[in-house]
């Protein structure tokens, strides 16, 4: 009997150590003098640690009866209001703080699936169905908030909406931003471009007191990857103004990992480096339909350029090493 004890305390150990690593870094998370990079360094930290979770359940014997009932619980806060004819944020701040928590929490599962070996179990396989099916409904619902909210906030383009102030070209959409959300709404709409003669006139198309709810559901669309439906819906009507800002948003991360990449292929063709190049493979080569479709028009064509150099060339690096 001895021998089976350490089995339990170490399965329930490991998961107060996540739990606890899990609420550090949602704290850290809710701090509002956080930098864009480390903002989203800490999602992605609270991603992966939803799928260790997932994991040590499921070698524990409750993870798909854990999970089944956490999406349950999601499902029935986002089809209520598939059925409720009024608009989430109209209902208040508290209505749209719970959906989008609830959507978070759908998105995070979703992660945590595909993260397990959904392939050699079925009843996983369904779950992640299920669960995408619902993130997808719920991304559905959000774009219909975000129009509702861009329609009834929208300001008409007029001189009293414009002010301006001394922005550097290379960081006019950084303050720009910002200072919509920041300066008072008065002192924004009572300045004019004939304040400051070398600066640049920057017009509210949207009223200051909605920027923060337009953000919030900006963030839970590009964490669960539907930051092009989102563009869309901003800047659908300015052609291909949507694919340029999305690319601006994007293109960061993504030459972050191209980089990384490189940084690992042009290293020692050492035998030992073979399973991480295979790895960095197979990765790729499941990524390459999406970035063709993500960066498919001209403004992103060297993000697939170096992408598919990257693909080449890990490839010849496993080539070389067999």
């Amino acid at each position: 009997m001895d021998g089976c004890r350490p089995g339990v305390p170490t399965y329930k150990g490991d998961l107060h150590v996540v739990a606890a690593a899990h609420h550090i870094v949602k704290a850290l998370g809710a701090t509002k003098n956080l930098s864009d990079d480390l903002r989203k360094i800490l999602i992605d930290l609270d991603s992966h640690l939803s799928m260790i979770t997932l994991n040590i359940d499921s070698k524990g014997g409750r993870g798909l009866v854990d999970v089944k009932e956490r999406l349950d619980q999601a499902e029935r806060k986002i089809m209520r209001w598939e059925t409720d004819p009024m608009m989430i944020w109209d209902s208040g701040p508290k209505e749209a703080s719970d959906y989008l928590e609830t959507v978070d929490e759908t998105g995070k599962l979703v992660d945590g699936l595909r993260g397990l070996s959904v392939h050699e179990n079925q009843k996983q396989k369904e779950i992640l169905h299920r669960a995408m099916n619902i993130l997808q409904m719920a991304m559905s619902r959000l774009e219909e908030e975000l129009i509702h909210i861009l329609v009834q906030h929208g300001q008409q383009f007029e001189p009293k909406n414009m002010y301006s102030r001394s922005i550097r070209k290379d960081i006019v959409y950084d303050e720009s931003f910002v200072s919509v959300e920041d300066e008072p709404t008065k002192e924004t709409s009572s300045r004019n471009c004939s304040n400051d003669e070398s600066g640049e006139c920057i017009v509210d198309l949207v009223h200051a007191d909605v920027i923060p709810d337009i953000k919030s559901i900006a963030k839970v669309m590009f964490t669960s990857n539907y930051g092009p439906e989102f563009c869309d819906q901003v800047l659908g009507g300015f052609g291909s103004v949507s694919s340029y800002c999305f690319l601006e948003i994007s293109k960061a991360t993504i030459l972050c990992l191209l980089n990384f990449g490189e940084a690992v292929a042009m290293g020692p063709h050492r035998p030992e480096k073979l399973l991480r190049l295979l790895d960095m493979y197979e990765t790729l080569a499941g990524l390459l339909r999406d970035i063709d479709t993500l960066f498919s028009e001209e403004a992103g064509s060297f993000i697939q350029l170096q992408f598919h150099e990257l693909y080449d060339h890990v490839a010849v690096c496993c080539k070389n090493i067999v």
